[in-house]
């Protein structure tokens, strides 16, 4: 049940208030929340009172963020500013990443997402890739067609929003009402215009814990009065695991096919309307994902050439993803197959033992990120497969021994998770000697 408490407003009636305090005089203002008042309530969000509501219940505050994740929201076409709350849950179950997408079309909107204390406003979309504005800002996207409209205009410093007016999403009657007015401006640097229509463009907003605030603030900007869409009626939306496939480690500068070392995790296909996670349907990494070292979505992979592996139920073979700064793929390409071979030893822990003359078997086949043959193979080159243990090991261009071919012996570390050579050496009465 709800508790009754003593508050004040800045009006006779509760209809008209626009703001809810805790003393008389009108001086401090009561903390956000849900106010209720004979069987209706409404919202105080940053100590503005949102529109009046029927209490659909005896219940007359219901929980935070009424809106799900999973229901579909209309795009107006008014011009003004338009707010809505989505409850992203509270369970220890609600946690991972959460997929959203936004269409402007030609004409400029601009929309920016608040969740748990942080803002968040870089969009890719599937044609032109990357999509932002400086941080805490909304961002703006539309096309050279459309930037006429409205006195928003591609390298002015400064535009005054034509339209103020502010609509809030009512979760009850499914449809946006009245909210008071919001003054808002368009900066040069929050706009991004493109000869044509960005399309269906993705966000990634990870959710790893449920305590704390779990309301997602969305506020999409119409200063031009255009129809815009919001898309979040689909499994992508929601906290969930993202897709994973099996990729290498970051190859750098590499578009030499490297082998399955990590998993990475992506999000939902632009067309598709996005899929769970592991569904037999779900699509593979395409050009302008977002990219992530973990599940739900917190950490971008890092700039550099990733091997990807298809799915099980994709088809197999693998490809070249590159990603770049914001962690989105910029290009996808089918790998070089690596032509040179070098075989390894076992493990030893001093490099002279190599040189005692005990015969030791050179078999097991390995390639280097940089495709390197047995001449080239240098300090800082990177071994790919399985972890190998640090220490010394001797190679050679084919299968042999250490009495029957030549070789040489690496030492290698480990670095970030990686096989790297430290060094090279050789053999020379009976101890090793660096090349």
């Amino acid at each position: 049940m709800a508790t009754t408490v003593n508050k004040f407003i800045n009006s006779d009636v509760f209809s008209t208030a626009t703001r809810v305090y805790d003393d008389e005089n009108l001086t401090i203002v009561s903390a956000d929340g849900f106010y209720a008042f004979n069987d209706q309530y409404r919202n105080q969000l940053n100590g503005e009172l949102g529109p009046l509501v029927s209490c659909p219940s005896c219940d007359p505050a219901p929980p935070p963020g009424g809106l799900t994740c999973s229901t579909s929201v209309p795009g107006p076409s008014a011009t003004g500013a338009y707010t809505l709350e989505i409850n992203t849950g509270s369970t220890a179950a609600d946690v991972g990443a959460m997929v959203f997408y936004f269409g402007s079309g030609q004409i400029p909107d601009g929309i920016l997402f608040t969740f748990q204390g942080n803002t968040y406003n870089t969009l890719a979309s599937p044609q032109n890739g990357i999509i932002t504005a400086p941080a805490g800002l909304a961002v703006y996207m539309g096309s050279t067609t459309g930037d006429g409209f409205c006195g928003i205009v591609s390298g002015s410093p400064y535009n005054s929003a034509p339209s103020n007016n502010a609509y809030v999403y009512d979760d009850a009657t499914n449809n946006w009402a009245s909210d008071g007015s919001k003054n808002y401006t368009v900066a040069n640097n929050q706009l991004t215009l493109f000869a044509t229509d960005p399309g269906r463009c993705a966000i990634v907003i990870p959710k790893v814990t449920a305590s704390g605030n779990n309301t997602l603030t969305v506020e999409i900007f119409s200063p031009c009065g255009s129809v815009w869409g919001f898309d979040m009626g689909h499994p992508g939306s929601c906290p969930s695991a993202l897709s994973s496939r099996q990729a290498s480690f970051n190859q750098g500068s590499s578009l030499v096919c490297g082998n399955s070392e990590q998993s990475i995790y992506y999000n939902y296909s632009y067309n598709s309307r996005g899929f769970p996670a592991n569904s037999p349907s779900a699509p593979e990494p395409e050009l302008y994902n977002f990219v992530f070292s973990d599940q739900n979505g917190q950490t971008p992979l890092a700039a550099g050439n990733y091997t990807v592996f298809a799915s099980a139920f994709n088809g197999s073979g693998q490809s070249i993803i590159t990603v770049d700064s914001n962690g989105a793929i910029t290009s996808t390409s089918s790998c070089a197959s690596c032509t040179n071979k070098i075989f390894i030893s076992s493990i030893q822990s001093i490099c002279s033992t190599f040189c005692d003359g005990t015969n030791r078997t050179i078999s097991l086949q390995k390639e280097t990120l940089a495709c390197d043959s047995y001449l080239t193979v240098a300090s800082g080159d990177i071994i790919l497969g399985g972890i190998l243990a640090p220490g010394f090991y001797a190679y050679a261009a084919t299968s042999t021994d250490t009495q029957t071919g030549p070789f040489r012996i690496m030492q290698i570390v480990s670095s970030g998770g990686q096989n790297e050579v430290s060094s090279i050496l050789e053999c020379s009465g009976g101890t090793c000697i660096f090349l």
